[in-house]
């Protein structure tokens, strides 16, 4: 049985006291009240950086309602600042509190905030094979839920590629089934455009104008930043 450790206690009860500042406590009760406050302040205001979409669908403080229980109630897995945003979506998942539709729209987000946060990739245009570039994220969404996303400037719907371009935009982006096959090829293996054509030679119709099209799709997502050598 290892030994109680009375620095690792100290921490556990004042953070019960941070989440939890109107119960009783063994710490002052103002300088509780500022901890609780500041570490509310931040934390909100990260999260609704994160997510500006999400609560627009939400109705009077139920997004605050979310945030307040999540503070209280959330587990922290990683000792990460960014991490966070991932451990919201996760325990809103896990106690079912939002419709599906929703939950769609906060993956959406969190593919937005990682092709923004991403490191940035090799953009030789001259290279043996290329993949995905750190900031790409594609996402397969059910189309069933487009009526509720008709007058949003982001919907989660359908096939989509999420990216950070060359002028440092994040960019999203739904795809053809060309381009959703093109994607999927060169995240499951690099490769190059020749190695791409042969790969599809045998799907394709005999016309040779598919060749054209993939490779003008192949040229716009190098010059999109979508791919980057191997």
């Amino acid at each position: 049985m290892q030994p109680e450790n009375p620095s690792q206690n100290h921490l556990q009860k004042l953070a019960q006291a941070v989440r939890h500042p109107n119960l009783p406590h063994d710490f002052p009760a103002d300088r509780i009240a500022i901890y609780a406050q500041l570490v509310r302040n931040n934390l909100f205001h990260f999260l609704d950086k994160c997510f500006t979409e999400t609560p627009k669908y939400l109705q009077n403080n139920q997004w605050f309602e979310l945030e307040e229980q999540f503070i209280q109630q959330g587990a922290a897995h990683s000792p990460f600042f960014q991490d966070i945003p991932q451990q919201f979506y996760d325990f809103l998942r896990k106690n079912n509190q939002l419709p599906d539709y929703l939950f769609h729209l906060m993956d959406l987000e969190l593919a937005q905030l990682a092709a923004e946060t991403a490191t940035d990739g090799d953009y030789s245009q001259n290279a043996d094979a290329y993949t995905l570039a750190p900031s790409v994220q594609i996402r397969e969404y059910p189309i069933e839920y487009a009526n509720f996303f008709e007058n949003s400037t982001v919907a989660p719907v359908g096939n989509m590629v999420i990216w950070r371009n060359a002028q440092a935009q994040v960019m999203t982006k739904n795809t053809s089934a060309v381009e959703w096959i093109l994607l999927n090829l060169v995240a499951e293996q690099p490769m190059n455009l020749a190695q791409i054509l042969a790969e599809l030679a045998a799907l394709m119709p005999a016309d040779l104008a598919w060749q054209d099209e993939i490779s003008r799709i192949w040229q716009q997502f190098l010059a999109e930043n979508i791919f980057q050598a191997a």
